[in-house]
């Protein structure tokens, strides 16, 4: 029983938070989003935003994630890296960084 009510109240939850999130964003255009994933990964000692980008989700071959750390209160990107991605993979990183510090506003 209290599975279910705790599975109700996230529902009710994420409901009003959805309904908070398009009532902000409304008249915003997020085509620049499309085929991009933004997962933050974790946050470091220091309080930085660990943000794993992947591009291109249609292509089925995994080229692997651009990481980015991000000062979590500015937005000021930091550092990053393409250790986990491909040595072959062609990648805008400004282009990325420009779509990372919409991500986080």
């Amino acid at each position: 029983m209290s599975i279910a009510l705790l599975s109700l109240i996230s529902c009710f939850g994420s409901h009003d938070i959805n309904k908070e999130f398009v009532k902000k964003y409304k008249d915003e255009n997020f085509d620049a989003f499309i085929n991009t994933s933004f997962l933050i990964r974790s946050i470091d000692k220091k309080g930085n935003l660990i943000i794993f980008v992947s591009t291109d989700l249609e292509n089925a071959y995994n080229e692997g994630p651009y990481v980015v750390t991000a000062e979590k209160e500015t937005g000021l990107i930091i550092d990053t890296s393409f250790q986990l991605m491909k040595d072959s993979i062609d990648f805008n990183k400004e282009a990325i960084h420009n779509l990372v510090l919409k991500f986080l506003e």
